[in-house]
């Protein structure tokens, strides 16, 4: 079994996925819509080739986290009600009838709403994956406790009694997220949502297009009042205007419903009642001191739905190229709660809610960890399938070629086709580094041990990153032979019990954890002592330390304990040394950090490198979890940080930090003497 991190999950997440994938199930979303059933064949069958190297693998056109929004579906299917009936009909309302001809081509026979294009409005069919979103949007059915225990008031036509409390049927999801690159027809799905939501949802629907200029919602709101002027084919039943589309006068009595433009900055509205909020290039929006307009006016239209049986927020996005964002944190949290999964047991619930987050779905179309290195997503065509499932049919590979040609001879343009038509972030804050595939070419078969003790005259130097959160303890050792001028690194890892047993990788750090390249904390809290004992016993087995080197935010237990080691270490050896120039803070900030990078960056990129890595996995892991930050006040300065919010480089900031050492000492030109 692999154990990089990326692929390893993302076999679980296909393991996850064929568990609830069974013929009867595959049947019975047959019956729903044979697209269902081709989406889901793409992923968990496909797919399977995906699992051990995908790099170059044609038919790798799913990320980890797409694998996972269909596991979530099958698994809520297996749990909830799914109103078959429904979502057929909402399908056939923008489409209309299809049926093949003699070649086995789909023709338009009737109905349907026509959609643009280049030569003029057509009929389409929807693509599987837009089936899929529909599916999920408007499929499940779940039963929702009011509070209210049987006998004290009329039930309405939606509820039912349920062990002696009243239950309202209503529709599972309020929440949907369609994260996706340009030419997805994100603008076209979200137009008919709302078109359905005016027609056949609440009698007073109130839809709001929702975006972060006055001039993006209304691109939204036109194309839903297109769709709304083919339905109403000069009938005049509908009052449409710049800033409205509702019902004529004397058809409110029927309908009521209306659909607007709001745009963040402006005035915010109060009254609103909405049933349907569309949130359009929410990846756009940018935290300005700790404010952003967009999300204000997010949270103005959501607050306002609490009357609402069956509301519902639909976030349609491309990344962004800002530094930070209300959706980035929303997105991290999708990949958490898609990460849950894989640990995840589906519960006989008769229909009832088990979880309020199951009323979250999403579809997040992304290149895989591994494939965010800016050549593959300039060069790859599997990454393009995977961000946008149009190719071909409304984009072509050339157009991607042709907008990669211009970052070559504009590199500056990279900020706009990697977050747009790649749907990564990218900004000019932050950069790629070390890859898991460079580290991998330098790994070998041996440990801090194997290198230091009695092998030639090797000195080793270490850092050590303290966490008191769900982080790892980390100790990383640089190894400096002082006659080949080659350097080694190996590393250790502690994480709490606590952590594992509730993390969606406690299968893969089990893995790592019984081949020993992390080790288990007790508790709920790392124990300091974990790494200071580590380094007493390399230090009883002869490892030639020089230095230690440590960030001294909350680090005082475990540095003091090292230090009460060492003192009584040097005592019995009989030697009186100053602890402070073997002991030494390390900030990590951007002037400590910035020439550590770019010396890391020369040992591991040179013709012929100047560091090997031990075979531990934490050091591709977390290669692909790093970016380097670049400052933005016109130095330049670069130092790692996370790429997510629940990425783990523990291990690489202790490798920079023992690289610190190596150049205080070698700075001071001094004769480093072995501690044996």
């Amino acid at each position: 079994m692999k154990t990089d991190n990326p692929l390893a999950m993302k076999r679980l997440a296909l393991k996850t996925g064929r568990v609830y994938y069974t013929p009867p199930i595959r049947d019975l979303l047959s019956d729903v819509d044979e697209r269902l059933v081709q989406y889901f064949d793409d992923i968990l069958e496909r797919g399977r080739h995906a699992q051990d190297e995908p790099y170059e693998d044609p038919n790798n056109r799913h990320n980890v986290y797409e694998i996972l929004c269909a596991a979530r579906f099958l698994r809520l299917y297996s749990i909830y009600d799914f109103d078959a009936r429904k979502v057929r009909q909402v399908i056939r309302l923008r489409e209309g009838d299809w049926q093949r001809d003699s070649g086995g081509i789909w023709r338009h026979v009737r109905g349907g709403i026509k959609c643009p294009s280049n030569s003029g409005a057509e009929y389409y069919r929807w693509e599987p994956f837009q089936v899929f979103v529909l599916a999920s949007i408007y499929g499940f059915r779940c039963w929702v406790p009011t509070g209210d225990r049987r006998g004290s008031r009329d039930m309405t036509a939606f509820e039912k009694v349920i062990d002696g409390e009243i239950y309202d049927y209503r529709r599972l999801c309020t929440d949907f997220t369609n994260f996706m690159a340009r030419k997805t027809d994100k603008t076209g799905l979200a137009a008919f949502i709302q078109t359905e939501f005016f027609l056949l949802e609440d009698y007073n629907s109130e839809i709001y297009c929702v975006a972060n200029s006055s001039d993006q919602s209304k691109i939204l709101f036109g194309r839903t009042r297109d769709m709304l002027r083919q339905i109403d084919a000069g009938q005049g039943r509908l009052h449409m205007t710049a800033t409205i589309i509702d019902w004529q006068p004397r058809l409110q009595a029927v309908r009521k419903s209306q659909i607007r433009p709001l745009s963040a900055g402006g005035k915010k509205k109060d009254g609103l009642m909405a049933q349907l909020l569309c949130a359009d290039e929410y990846g756009s929006a940018a935290w300005v001191k700790n404010h952003n307009d967009m999300k204000s006016l997010v949270d103005v239209v959501q607050s306002s739905m609490g009357s609402r049986r069956e509301p519902l927020s639909f976030f349609i996005t491309t990344a962004g190229a800002n530094g930070s964002g209300p959706f980035e944190e929303k997105l991290e949290g999708l990949h958490r709660l898609l990460e849950r999964e894989i640990t995840m047991q589906p519960t006989a619930n008769r229909g009832k809610l088990v979880d309020p987050t199951d009323r979250t779905l999403c579809l997040l179309l992304e290149p895989d960890a591994w494939e965010r290195d800016e050549e593959t997503l300039l060069t790859s065509k599997t990454v393009r399938y995977k961000v946008n499932p149009m190719i071909g049919k409304i984009v072509q590979h050339s157009f991607y070629d042709e907008e990669a040609a211009k970052v070559r001879l504009d590199p500056t343009y990279i900020t706009e086709y990697v977050p747009k038509l790649m749907n990564v972030y990218r900004s000019g804050t932050t950069q790629e580094w070390i890859t898991p595939a460079q580290v991998r070419a330098l790994q070998m078969p041996a440990r801090i041990t194997d290198v230091s003790i009695d092998r030639g005259n090797w000195i080793v130097f270490a850092g050590l990153d303290f966490s008191l959160g769900d982080d790892l303890h980390a100790a990383s050792y640089l190894a400096f032979n002082l006659d080949t001028k080659v350097f080694f690194a190996d590393c250790d890892s502690w994480i709490t019990r606590k952590t594992l047993e509730s993390s969606a990788m406690r299968d893969v750090y089990q893995h790592w954890i019984d081949d020993g390249w992390m080790s288990i904390s007790p508790g709920e809290t790392l124990a300091p002592e974990l790494p200071i004992n580590r380094i007493v016993s390399l230090l009883d087995k002869r490892v030639n330390f020089a230095c230690f080197l440590y960030d001294p935010y909350k680090s005082l237990q475990p540095i003091n304990l090292l230090s009460n080691y060492l003192t009584s270490w040097f005592r019995k050896a009989g030697r009186n040394i100053d602890l402070s120039s073997v002991i030494m803070p390390c900030r990590q900030n951007y002037a400590t950090f910035n020439p550590l990078v770019m010396e890391m960056d020369y040992m591991v990129k040179a013709e012929k490198p100047l560091i090997n890595f031990s075979q531990s996995p934490l050091w591709a892991w977390e290669a692909g979890n790093m970016v380097l930050d670049v400052s933005t006040d016109g130095m330049e300065n670069r130092k790692p940080r996370k790429r997510d919010a629940g990425s783990k480089i523990d291990n690489w900031i202790a490798l920079l930090q023992a690289l610190k050492g190596y150049d205080i000492l070698d700075g001071r030109n001094i004769n480093i003497e072995t501690n044996r």
